[in-house]
């Protein structure tokens, strides 16, 4: 690979890395609150399904499951362990708003 072929290859990454993700954490933020720990948690999302959401919405997002983390932890979203559940799978924890 050439040098420049690399260094323009690095600099998607980094734009890719930079992708605002506001818009769909306060879209998120619509209905859903963020849950202070399982027994108020009303559904719980994987990271995975959070980016599947967003590329259905915008298939062009330059979206990835590091992102999301980074973005819904900054929101005040937490994640657990799902209780009693066989196995370990971390998913987010939302809380139904009211209307």
């Amino acid at each position: 690979m050439a040098k420049n072929e690399k260094r323009e290859n690095e600099r998607e990454d980094e734009k890719a890395r930079q992708y605002d993700l506001s818009i769909y954490v306060k879209a998120i933020g619509m209905s859903f609150e963020p849950a202070i720990g399982p027994s108020e948690t009303t559904h719980w999302f994987s990271t995975e399904e959070v980016v599947s959401a967003i590329k259905q919405i915008d298939p062009s997002a330059k979206v990835d499951a590091s992102l999301v983390y980074h973005a819904l932890s900054e929101a005040g979203y937490k994640f657990c362990n799902r209780p009693s559940s066989h196995g370990l799978q971390f998913k987010w924890m939302f809380r139904e708003k009211e209307q």
